[in-house]
């Protein structure tokens, strides 16, 4: 499943042919992780959505609406989501709480591996990590410019925020 500006959301059963299907409002929506049964995705809008099949989508409330949510992961039983200064957490995807993130900034994509969550700021060399998506630690990527985070095959995988061709891994 993949969305986008708008209200379209595009998905797949192989990878290879998709489909489009409508989301319940018009926002900017960034991001869209699977967990528990349940596709959620966020916006820096009010308004997220949840679908049980990638197709059929119910609108919800975002946890708080002005915090400009930017990015959202499952892993070790929940949801989180993180904004400018908040994140978000839900084990069933439509019933939300916030946390405090260590500090104010552009949280902009968050991943889930090895038993805790990773978040990196856009753009600085500034990261948080938790094993519950609610009490955060600050850590120092190996340089600025951070844009995304990802993780696969026991490795953090982070992409540069620029048209450079440089990236970052972890183990931990």
């Amino acid at each position: 499943v993949g969305v986008g500006t708008g209200s379209n959301v595009i998905y797949s059963i192989d990878g290879v042919t998709w489909a489009s299907a409508v989301l319940p409002t018009s926002e900017s929506w960034l991001s869209v992780a699977y967990g528990n049964g349940k596709f959620v995705a966020v916006s820096t809008g009010t308004t997220w959505a949840y679908s049980l099949d990638g197709i059929v989508w119910v609108s919800i409330t975002s946890p708080k609406a002005s915090s400009n949510w930017k990015a959202i992961a499952y892993g070790n039983g929940r949801f989180v989501a993180v904004s400018n200064e908040l994140s978000a957490y839900s084990t069933d995807g439509v019933n939300w709480l916030t946390a405090s993130m260590p500090t104010t900034a552009n949280w902009y994509s968050i991943a889930y591996g090895n038993g805790v969550f990773v978040a990196v700021v856009q753009n600085t060399d500034v990261a948080a990590y938790s094993a519950d998506g609610i009490n955060w630690t600050t850590t120092k990527m190996p340089s600025a410019t951070w844009g995304a985070i990802t993780y696969g095959n026991g490795k953090f995988v982070a992409t540069k925020g620029s048209n450079t061709n440089v990236i970052a891994y972890s183990l931990d």
